[in-house]
């Protein structure tokens, strides 16, 4: 019994690591295409530097920060006042 109990828990937490993974990717690949759309390019380093962030809440506010900046130099100054944090 102890044995199928540590199986469920460890296939639980596989699952729910799983999950947290995806939702990251899922929300990098988000600001990625948010700045696409915006601004008709990603560079290479940008996109690096997001795909490196593993913070939700930073990936999220990184999407807001996005859509409202005016040009791609500004939203490379987010970024990287971001990653100086």
């Amino acid at each position: 019994r102890n044995l199928k109990r540590e199986r469920e828990e460890g296939m639980k937490e596989g699952i729910k690591e799983g999950m947290e993974k995806g939702m990251l990717e899922s929300t990098q690949e988000a600001v990625i295409d948010a700045i696409e759309a915006k601004f008709d390019e990603v560079p290479e380093d940008v996109a690096k530097q997001i795909r490196e962030m593993k913070d939700l809440n930073v990936l999220k506010d990184l999407l807001k920060k996005a859509i409202k900046s005016e040009t791609l130099d500004k939203f490379r100054t987010v970024l990287k006042a971001t990653k100086d944090k």
